[in-house]
């Protein structure tokens, strides 16, 4: 019996992993042609870095100017990272944000009232209609067999 099962399930897994069918992963909230309508400029918030991350100045400022250039060849007009740096600076001086010791970390109530300021900022002063925060995260991966 088992002999026979085996090549059954086989036949069986075939079929069905053929018919799975496959959705395109969309990374749009709204349509995409609202998306382009509504959004013009874009406020790029400096990458954040892992703490353990060695030469984070100069991993930061390379994937900064990939931003900076990959967005501009898209038709958006820009506030760089580092005047975006420099007024969330003072924002942050203004909401009296003070991080954790142990941490670095904000308080989510201020942090989000940072964020708000943030966004207001950047609207009077440049017309930004949106703000990407971009993060490089380190994960860790099960490599084997050159996979």
């Amino acid at each position: 019996m088992l002999p026979r099962l085996v090549p059954a399930l086989l036949a069986l897994s075939l079929v069905t992993s053929g018919c799975a069918a496959r959705v395109p992963r969309d990374p749009f909230v709204v349509p995409r042609e609202e998306f382009y309508r509504r959004i013009h400029t874009i406020a790029v918030v400096p990458v954040s870095l892992p703490r353990s991350l060695g030469n984070a100045d100069g991993i930061r400022a390379r994937f900064d100017a990939l931003i900076e250039s990959s967005l501009r060849e898209a038709g958006f007009s820009i506030v760089p990272p580092r005047e975006v740096a420099r007024i969330r600076s003072r924002v942050i001086d203004e909401v009296g944000a003070v991080p954790d010791p142990e941490t670095g970390d904000v308080d989510r109530p201020t942090s989000d009232a940072v964020a708000q300021r943030l966004r207001l900022q950047l609207r009077r002063r440049f017309s930004a209609d949106g703000v990407l925060y971009p993060s490089i995260r380190l994960v860790r991966a099960a490599y084997g067999g050159g996979w």
